[in-house]
């Protein structure tokens, strides 16, 4: 018996039909995923920059080690922050549930700039950063719910203490 090689083109011709016959079933088309809840969304954000804030502070209280006490109310509130938005994420987003976070996170939104070396200067950058996180929440409250409104409205006022009460020097 003799056998013939099959030109190329038959065999790939072959292949594309097979390949069709498989896929003329078509599975039942899955709808598009809703799109995320805003407030789901701006709490992921507002976690990641309260993340950000506590690293910074966590690096400025590793930098300048003699005024790291001092810092310490202003790192606690933070976290404490942290916690009450990880709460409100949670309970507006149950699934996937986000971790509730230690103390000083190891995620941040974005790198953590580097701490002034001079004490003055790394408080002032804090204060700076501060300031511009409460102005951030006023921009916030407007178009969400109440509760989250009230929550963003507390935090925005610390974070404006915060920005008043930060030493300027020793």
């Amino acid at each position: 018996m003799h056998h013939r090689a099959l030109p190329r083109r038959t065999v790939l011709l072959g292949a594309v039909a097979l390949a069709a016959a498989g896929c003329g079933s078509t599975p039942e088309a899955k709808a598009p995923p809703a799109p995320p809840d805003p407030e789901v969304t701006l709490l992921i954000d507002l976690v990641a920059g309260k993340t950000r804030l506590l690293d910074l502070y966590t690096a400025a209280q590793r930098a300048h080690t003699a005024f790291a006490e001092r810092l310490r109310p202003f790192h606690a509130r933070h976290a404490e922050h942290l916690k009450a938005l990880t709460a409100e994420l949670n309970r507006l987003a149950p699934e996937p549930s986000f971790p509730t976070p230690s103390p000083s996170p190891a995620v941040t939104a974005a790198p953590t700039p580097p701490v002034p070396a001079a004490l003055g200067r790394a408080l002032a950058m804090l204060r700076g950063e501060e300031r511009k996180a409460a102005v951030t929440r006023l921009r916030h409250i407007g178009g969400v719910s109440p509760s989250l409104a009230q929550l963003l409205a507390s935090i925005g006022a610390c974070e404006a203490a915060h920005a008043v009460a930060l030493p300027r020097s020793r």
